[in-house]
Order: C-alpha cells, then sequence, then structure tokens
C-alpha cells in the first residue's frame, strides 16, 4: 500500500499516511493564513484511519481555533501538523452563516428574500460577481443577485429599503453596494460583522457548510440524527445530482423535439423550392441532357443551387434560433432560478449540419424527379 511519511521541523513528531492522498486544497482563509503565517495553506484531506503518529504524540499541542476545530502544532518548534474536528465525523472544514427573513421594496416594487450574512474568506460557498470572479460582501450595502436587482429596478449605488420580517423588526435604509452573478436561488448578502453591528446583538450562525470526507458520510448522518439542535441536513451532491438528470432529461427532449421541427421545416422548404426550380427550368435542364450531359451532371446544377442558398440561410438562422433561446429563457426563468443562456460552437455546428443533412435529402429527392422530365416537351415549352 502506498505511504506517505512526514514530521515537523524539528523532528519530534513524526507521522505516516496510508493509502493515496486527496486532491490538495489551497485555503487562504484568514484563520489558515494566521496559522501559517503565510498568504494561504496548502491541505488535504485524510482519513483518520490512515493517519498515525508515528512519534512525538507529547509534543502535540491543540488549540480551538473555532468552536469544534482543534488545530495541532509542535510544542518545541511550533510546526504546523493537522487540524480535526470533534463534534462531527468526517467533517473536513465548516463554514457558519447567519439567514434571516426580509423584505425589499424599492418603491411599488418588493421581493420576499433571505438576508445572508457571510464571513470574509469563506471558501465553501462563493459569491461571484458579473464577471464570474469571488467577491466579499461589501460593507459598504447589501449585495443583490442580478435578476433580483434587475426586477427591483436598482443598480449599485440606488437605496434600497429593506424590512426585517424576524427580531428587532426594523426598516433600514441601504445602498445597492454591487450585483452579483447567480443562478440558482435570489438571496441578499450582508457583511456579517456589519449585520450583527446594526442588529445589536452577538456574532452566531443558523446555518453552517461542511466539506466532508465522502467515506463518514454514514457516519456523519448518524450523528446528525442524534442531535436534536440540527434541523436538518442536506447533502448537495444528491440535490445537484437529481436537478441535473432532472434538467439533463427535460433538455434532451426538447432538443429531439426542436431538431426534428427544424428538419421538417427545412425538407418542406427546400423540397418546394427545387420542385419549383425543377417546373419552372425544365427547358434548361432538358438541353443540358440533350448536350449530352448525363443525369448526375444535370442533378448536381440543382443540387448545388440549392444547397448554397441553404448555406447563406444558415447564418440568419443562427441569429434567429439565438433570439428564440433567449425569449425561452427569459420566459422559463423564475425569482428563484435564472437560467442562463449558453450556446457553444458545437451547438451551432451540430443545428448546420442537421440542416444541410435535411436539405440534401430533400433535395436528392426531388432530383430523382429529373428521369421523369420529358426531354421533346420541355425542349417544345415557351422560354
Amino acid at each position: 500500500m502506498q505511504s506517505y511519511t512526514g514530521s515537523c521541523l524539528c523532528g519530534g513528531i513524526a507521522f505516516e499516511v496510508r493509502g493515496p492522498l486527496a486532491p490538495i486544497q489551497v485555503c487562504h482563509c484568514q484563520q489558515c493564513r494566521k496559522a501559517q503565517g503565510a498568504p494561504f495553506a496548502t491541505n488535504t484531506p485524510v482519513e483518520e484511519t490512515a493517519f498515525e503518529l508515528l512519534s512525538g504524540r507529547q509534543l502535540i499541542t491543540e488549540y480551538e481555533s473555532s468552536p469544534g476545530k482543534f488545530r495541532a502544532f509542535c510544542g518545541r518548534c511550533g510546526s504546523p501538523v493537522y487540524s480535526r474536528k470533534a463534534d462531527l465525523p468526517g467533517v473536513l472544514r465548516a463554514e457558519g452563516i447567519y439567514a434571516i427573513p426580509i423584505r425589499l421594496v424599492n418603491g411599488t416594487q418588493t421581493r420576499l428574500v433571505t438576508l445572508q450574512a457571510r464571513a470574509p474568506g469563506a471558501m465553501l460557498t462563493q459569491i461571484l460577481d458579473t464577471e464570474g470572479r469571488a467577491i466579499t460582501p461589501s460593507t459598504a450595502g447589501v449585495v443583490l443577485p442580478e435578476e433580483l436587482a434587475r426586477r427591483l429596478g436598482v443598480a449599485p449605488g440606488d437605496s434600497l429599503r429593506i424590512d426585517l420580517l424576524s427580531p428587532p423588526r426594523e426598516t433600514w435604509q441601504v445602498p445597492v453596494a454591487s450585483v452579483i452573478r447567480q443562478s440558482l436561488g435570489q438571496d441578499a448578502y450582508f457583511d456579517r460583522d456589519t449585520l450583527f453591528h446594526r442588529l445589536r446583538q452577538t456574532p452566531q450562525v443558523n446555518m453552517i457548510h461542511l466539506a466532508i470526507d465522502p467515506n463518514r458520510l454514514t457516519d456523519l448522518q448518524t450523528k446528525v440524527q442524534e442531535t436534536p439542535a440540527i434541523a436538518g441536513f442536506t447533502l448537495w451532491e444528491d440535490v445537484r445530482n437529481e436537478f441535473v438528470a432532472t434538467l439533463s432529461e427535460s433538455l434532451i427532449t426538447m432538443s429531439v423535439i426542436f431538431a426534428t421541427l427544424g428538419m421538417l421545416i427545412t425538407v418542406g422548404v427546400v423540397y418546394n423550392a427545387a420542385r419549383i426550380q425543377l417546373a419552372e427550368r425544365a427547358h434548361e435542364l432538358a438541353s443540358l441532357r440533350v448536350l449530352g450531359f448525363r443525369r448526375s451532371e444535370v442533378g448536381y446544377v440543382l443540387v448545388v443551387e440549392q444547397m448554397l442558398l441553404t448555406v447563406f440561410a444558415i447564418p440568419v438562422g443562427w441569429l434567429a434560433g439565438y433570439g428564440f433561446a433567449l425569449l425561452m429563457a427569459q420566459g422559463f426563468s423564475t425569482d428563484v432560478v435564472t437560467i442562463p443562456v449558453v450556446v457553444t460552437q458545437r451547438t451551432f455546428a451540430l443545428a448546420a449540419l442537421i440542416v444541410l443533412g435535411s436539405a440534401l435529402g430533400a433535395v436528392l429527392f426531388v432530383m430523382r424527379r429529373l428521369d421523369r422530365v420529358d426531354i421533346v416537351s420541355a425542349l417544345k415549352q415557351k422560354e
């Protein structure tokens, strides 16, 4: 079995980790920076059963940096060795959040949402701005998702009224500090210290985000059930998988329906255009046959003309399809879920191939009618 060994600076503490290491995590939260004395800490989660102290147990000194979390270091040289969670099995990292119900008011527009207070340096769940960059809640005001801000009719710098729907049930007038990108949920965000200063309360949490060891999930769930103070436990991986499965099934069904409709429309338009072209140019096509051109060569003229028209029409179809996708996304988006529109080059290419294939099939089907053209009758037609 693969194993790794390590020690502190003075060598008094030695340890061994058995088995493969999990992906390395680089954390730059305030606690990790202070504990390591560096801009960030490099950690990897290890199962308790895979970790063994080889020597120096008497040198281990632990400090409870946050409730239930202990950071161990060498009492002689001060080297950080490991950190552990004592309360819940399998918990690798915990970040607390305080959430309260509020009403946001801007003129005649109102929305009932949740206001979340986040500590600076949170890593498990991050807030992203409209450019996808991680930010921290501003002390200057409230942070809103862009869809919620649009529905309220506010922008950064505007003033917004907040009605607290839980004690102390006050009304605040605060500025909108920034607008963020958020597709699922429409929560508002406030700096933790600023919120509790306004509430005149000691900082507290009523929701905790956890990073857990999947191998200890059963033990953790058992412990949670035995803890009456915990109202509920949600495994976001299961929620995400169920959401992705449902969304994928719906998208596949809709894609098949729209692709079928697109093929039928393409076949209908190209088939009728080719039939009209064949009827109007029967004299020219018959003349080419008389001059010695083979049926395939005459049909080539018909096919190339229709396919060129189809190629020229594809960019217009791309624009129309993208506009239709925007309208559908806006129609299906709600206050809770915002559906982003992401169209890749692969999607454009697949749509073009479907149209070209359908058009080619329709033209080739019409091309078979060249054998039924009466050359003599066609040549007698008036030009």
